[in-house]
């Protein structure tokens, strides 16, 4: 290597690392797309791709869920649902056969039973999830500050930049926060805090809170008070189902994730208050 080309590529590799330097203190926040758990291939099955404006019609529900494991794919059984509901992951949609991408685990998921119950009813045309729910996650990592708040704000522009609206919310967490002792105070100001962003962030879709912490037996009354008095008309803060109810041995086959019959009675729950809040 002669001298001259020694010294470009010194001043080359300069160059690079004042980059990364740049983009590492760079004030911009960089908003994180969800983990593809589930992605467009799993286990050598591949989802089939709809185009998202075939999808959408005037009467289309654009669900965003999110939480912990029974918010994403924790479930049982798997299910490949019969109507018009998909799933929108990296700027696509897909078909919205369990495992909903975005979303950890491999397993079953309520959503994608919800979605045709909520077809079938009439009460929509079709339905799109934004699935991106945490196993064992608490609210701490959901709210401003937390690293699944990127997780979060990047789902609502990945959404935003492909003309999706968000038309609903749907949260169900809480376990985690049952044996981390969240204080009821706690629990509604981080949980506030993370609305509060939704807002700004351009979601003015209505938020349906669970009452979610059941777990292995146990259950937190704390963070079951905060997530019932989390509701708020004003703040289009809704009750969601209490699934703390949902608790027998045939419904949670590890008594904490749900079993296929606790998967079908979950959507069930999901669907009344639904059909409630519509009429």
């Amino acid at each position: 290597m002669t001298k001259a080309w020694l010294l470009r590529y010194l001043f080359l590799v300069s160059l690079a690392s004042a980059a990364v330097a740049i983009s590492w203190w760079s004030p911009v926040r960089k908003f994180v797309e969800p983990m593809a758990y589930g992605g467009p291939v799993v286990k050598g099955q591949v989802r089939q791709e709809i185009d998202c404006r075939v999808a959408m019609t005037g009467k289309t529900l654009v669900g965003l869920v999110f939480g912990q494991s029974n918010a994403a794919n924790f479930g049982e059984t798997r299910y490949r649902p019969r109507k018009a509901v998909y799933s929108f992951y990296a700027g696509r949609c897909y078909a919205a056969d369990d495992p909903l991408p975005g979303a950890a685990a491999f397993g079953g998921s309520v959503w994608s039973r919800l979605g045709d119950k909520l077809v079938e009813s009439g009460m929509f045309d079709s339905v799109i999830w934004i699935s991106i729910g945490e196993g064992g996650s608490s609210i701490s990592r959901w709210t401003v500050g937390g690293d699944l708040y990127d997780r979060l704000m990047g789902a609502v522009e990945n959404a935003r930049g492909h003309k999706l609206k968000i038309t609903h919310a749907f949260w169900h967490q809480g376990e985690s926060d049952r044996v981390a002792k969240t204080s009821e105070m706690d629990y509604r100001s981080m949980f506030l805090r993370m609305v509060e962003g939704l807002r700004s962030a351009g979601v003015d879709a209505p938020i349906y809170v669970a009452v979610a912490t059941y777990c292995y037996g146990k259950e937190s009354p704390d963070i079951q008070r905060a997530q019932r008095t989390l509701v708020n008309v004003e703040r289009k803060i809704y009750s969601g189902p209490n699934t703390d109810e949902l608790s027998s041995k045939d419904v949670r086959y590890d008594d904490c994730h749900f079993s296929d019959s606790g998967l079908r009675r979950h959507a069930d729950a999901w669907f009344e208050v639904l059909k409630r809040s519509s009429g």
